[in-house]
């Protein structure tokens, strides 16, 4: 897979121009793929382990707000919650 630079290079788009156009992602998903890929930049690393996803999310402001509930599948993931 190339790199952001690489993909810039290429497309003449950044990452955040790519996520953005013709997607269907929310805000907040947005905004956890740009903390992702700045995390990715900044280590070096091209996959961050669970460990370090989870501290990307954290640094976001996200913590556990409810008890743990056993996962349903197939996973329905619905957008319209609110």
């Amino acid at each position: 897979m190339p790199s952001i630079k690489e993909r810039v290079q290429k497309t003449g788009k950044h990452c955040d121009e790519e996520i953005n156009l013709g997607s269907d992602y929310t805000e907040e998903e947005i905004e956890f793929m740009k903390a992702i890929e700045a995390y990715k930049a900044k280590t070096g690393r091209k996959f961050p382990t669970w460990c370090e996803t989870l501290a990307v999310a954290r640094s976001l402001g996200y913590r556990k707000a409810a008890p743990p509930k056993q996962i349903q599948f197939p996973i329905q993931i619905s957008y319209f919650t609110e």
